[in-house]
């Protein structure tokens, strides 16, 4: 499998070259953290001659307008492009054309999104007063779960959960089954399984 690093690039690609279709694919992370880099993964024909993966804002009509670009260098890979002209809280693919032109785009990649996941609630909290977490999570989230947890258990020893299906917002929690001798802490979790994208501060509670 062939590894490059991609840059910014000036100019466009020039001189297209015709070759026959077959399973051309790309994949990109559902999520990608703001400052990180960005791994898109291909797969083309043997025969893919000259080909370049661009990435692109999600819904940009324009192929002339790739935010970053770079040519492949073998029929399976993956290319790393830096965070650089990506902003948090948007949607983004990546798009491979055959050829140096843009008139030959053979695939697009699933939609990624870059935005953070976030949680967190008070240190200290009176026994008497629920539990409240609020969340943030990337803009594309639709289902996945908040749990409360004893600071060292496994993710499926939740002392409670809740559903959710936003990308913010809180959820709270009786203090009934807590007692003031332990740390506690929320997880958020992505989808219906153990998925934990991100722990809370620690907290305890006080009489």
């Amino acid at each position: 499998m062939g590894t490059c690093f991609a840059s910014l690039c000036g100019g466009s690609p020039a001189a297209s070259t015709s070759y026959e279709d077959a399973v051309w694919s790309l994949t990109a992370p559902d999520h990608v953290e703001p400052e990180s880099e960005v791994v898109i993964s291909w797969k083309v024909p043997q025969n893919y001659g000259i080909a370049w993966i661009g990435v692109y804002k999600q819904g940009q009509e324009d192929d002339t307008q790739a935010i970053q670009w770079n040519y492949i260098n073998d029929a399976t890979g993956s290319l790393v492009f830096p965070f650089k002209g990506l902003e948090d809280n948007a949607e983004y693919e990546a798009r491979i054309f055959q050829g140096e032109e843009y008139d030959k785009k053979k695939a697009g990649s699933n939609p990624f999104v870059v935005g953070s996941w976030t949680i967190s609630v008070d240190q200290r909290i009176e026994k008497s007063k629920p539990v409240y977490a609020y969340y943030t999570a990337p803009s594309n989230f639709r289902a996945g779960w908040i749990g409360l947890f004893r600071a060292s258990a496994k993710d499926s020893e939740a002392l409670d959960y809740v559903n959710i299906d936003k990308p913010s917002g809180y959820v709270s929690f009786n203090t009934g089954k807590l007692v003031s001798d332990f740390a506690y802490e929320a997880r958020i979790f992505q989808g219906s399984g153990f998925e934990c994208k991100k722990k809370s501060n620690f907290f305890t509670l006080v009489s």
